[in-house]
This record gives structure tokens, sequence and C-alpha cells, in this order.
């Protein structure tokens, strides 16, 4: 059984918040098979060895889900919010974009037992207001390219001009080190993904491209405009990238899904896009073979990228009435 796992929330800070699983073998129908509680508002998830992995407001939660009718809490650590899991299996270590505290690592070789090791900052200055996330922070979206991570801030504050693209040293990953920074001035980058060596970010202006060849030393080599595109999450395949957000100017706020080839780094070219039936910001991409599963704060679309240039919605869920949505994993049960 195919499955996807994604957040369900009341308004409000850490009000109501639970996540949902859903058996989407069949793409052309979202049915839910369980719902558990969680903490916090959740905003990224990742499944390995039964364990679902949740980031979310203000906490970081362990769940165990081999039992789908009994999913039971292993572990909350306080003092997490981000929105973006990067998985090194290899080294069974979790990194997670932590919004205005920068960049966090953690042990996982016991996966139900993830131990807090290190993290490192992104030169947030503002106070901390109750009830919120603040208005600057580490997006969504790292990369990992030997003993360096990268990772793009944004600033909801435009006049400051403080968004970056950031590049620590992991190295010792009990004592993350930040090595370097390129400015991004009133990008506002949301996301980011990766190929090669190129990093692209995607924000309210569309998508950038950075030469990481020479992790020390990186470069700003390309760019596209969207227009009225504001692009928060993005998740490439082959040569495509698949970029969610919203039509900020339009009077529905729909959820879009741009397709940007990349194949050249230098020059990307956006070949396709398609209008979401969902308002408000698509927050969130997964893509499995050639299909896309895409979480906006009122729903959740299935769309088949086989044809790039040419998406097609499979399906959706509209949020119930009063909820919203974030975050979103597909896994093979």
């Amino acid at each position: 059984m195919k499955c996807l796992v994604f957040g369900e929330n009341l308004s409000g800070w850490n009000t109501g918040s639970s996540f949902i699983l859903a058996d989407v073998s069949d793409p052309a129908k979202i049915s839910v098979i369980a719902r558990a509680k969680a903490s916090g508002n959740c905003m990224a998830f990742l499944v390995d060895s039964g364990r679902l992995y949740c980031l979310e407001r203000e906490f970081f939660e362990v769940f165990d889900i081999t039992d789908i009718e009994n999913i039971r809490m292993l572990k909350r650590i306080e003092g997490y919010c981000g929105g973006y899991i990067l998985f090194d299996k290899m080294k069974e270590l979790l990194y997670l974009s932590n919004w205005r505290r920068g960049i966090a690592i953690l042990d996982v070789s016991k996966r139900d037992d993830p131990i807090p090791l290190g993290s490192a900052d992104c030169d947030c200055v503002d106070l901390h207001p109750v009830g919120n996330d603040g208005p600057y922070g580490m997006s969504s979206g790292l990369c990992l390219r030997g003993n360096f991570l990268f990772g793009a801030t944004m600033d909801y504050v435009t006049s400051r001009n403080l968004g970056a693209l950031y590049m620590y040293d992991v190295s010792d990953p009990s004592n993350p080190k930040k090595v370097t920074k390129i400015p991004t001035p009133d990008f506002r980058a949301h996301g980011m993904d990766s190929k090669g060596n190129y990093v692209f970010a995607v924000g309210a202006h569309g998508v950038l491209s950075f030469d990481i060849s020479i992790p020390e030393d990186p470069m700003t080599v390309g760019e596209l405009k969207t227009g009225n595109h504001f692009l928060v999450s993005a998740r490439l395949a082959d040569d495509f990238l698949f970029a969610v957000g919203v039509i900020h100017s339009s009077v529905e706020h729909n959820g879009i899904l741009d397709v940007v080839d990349i194949s050249n780094p230098l020059h990307p070219r956006l070949i396709g896009e398609i209008v979401l039936p969902l308002s408000f910001f698509g927050d969130s991409i997964t893509i499995d073979n050639e299909i896309a599963y895409v979480v906006c704060d009122s729903g959740v679309a299935i769309v088949d990228i086989g044809r790039p240039e040419s998406p097609r919605l499979l399906s959706a869920r509209n949020a119930p009435e009063g909820k919203w949505n974030s975050g979103i994993h597909i896994y093979d049960i």
C-alpha cells in the first residue's frame, strides 16, 4: 500500500493538531485510514523503519506507526520550529531546518530515541513572541554535500534584506559551524532542492540557481522570474524542478504547481504549470515516480507529472471547514 501522511490543524497556534494517514495506492482516490494527535502544528514528516518523525511548531516527535490502529508517541523534544527534515541514512543523522534557530542535527541510530547533537544559528535578531514563528528563519529545504549543509533563509520584513543561502560545516555533527552565506535580497526564499553541483531555491519572485561545486564559495548563476507565482516548496525529478506556491494577486489565491526545466542551471525555463483546485499557499510537495503530492493550506492534491509540460490533476481532498493542512510525505507499507 502507498500511504500519504499530512498534517491537519485547527486555526491558531498549536491548536487541534494532528496528522492523517491516507491510502493513495489509487492516486485517483485519497482514502483516510488513520489519524493521530500531535503536540504542535505538523510542518514536516519523515517515515523510516516503522517510525514517523514529525517536525512541528515548538516540538519534534517520534511515533510508532507499525500498527495504524494503535499509533503511539514514543518521544517528544521541545525547542524546534521548522519546515524540513533531511535524512542521512548512512550516518543515521537527521538535519532539521529550524526556522529562527537555524539548523539542528539529531542522532537517530536508535530510531525510537533521537538524540539532539548540535545546532547552528542563521543570524536571527528578532524577539520570539509567544504564539508566533517570527518573521525570519531557515526555510523549507536542505542540501547535503559531503561535510557541507546548505539552507536558504527568508525574511517577511523585506526592507531588511536578511535572506541568504547559508553554508554550514557539519563534519562534527555536535558542533556545526556557519562557513559563509550569499545574500538573496528581497527574494524571500521559501524552499529549495539540489542536483549535482547546483542548488535551486524558490521564493516570492521565482527561482534562483546556485553553483556549489566549491562549497566554501557558492555562486548565484541563474534566475527565473515567475511573475505573480509566489513559490514556497520544490522538489527535483530528473531535469525538472516542481515548485508549488500561490497565485499571489488572484482573488481566489489558488495554489499553483510550476514545472521548471533546469537542464541548463544558468537559464532555468518555465515549461508547464497547473492551477490547483485549492486555495492559499501550496505549502509542500513530495514526488514518487511520476506522481506529485501537494499540500495546500486548504487541502491535498495529487498530480500526474508524467508529461512535465502538461501536469494533470488526479484527485484532491479539501480540508474540513475550520482546519488547515500542512506537511506531506509519501511512503510504502
